[in-house]
């Protein structure tokens, strides 16, 4: 399901209709409506908790369209 994506970039907020895909290192990634694949900081509180040295990546699915 497509949802609501709203993140900064360079001291704007943005806003992207996209799919979350997954999330790592307080970054998610997204499929936008056009197909593109972003990466986005998170904006949860969940994020802001996370130390940057316990980031690590995990594998998640990306199936091409």
């Amino acid at each position: 399901p497509h949802k609501t994506i709203r993140y900064w970039e360079g001291g704007i907020k943005k806003v992207e209709r996209a799919q979350q895909l997954g999330e790592y290192c307080r970054r998610t990634v997204i499929r936008t409506l056009r197909g593109g694949l972003m990466i986005v900081p998170a904006e949860h509180e969940n994020a802001a908790n996370t130390a940057m040295k316990d980031c690590r990546r995990e594998a998640f699915p990306v199936v091409m369209r």
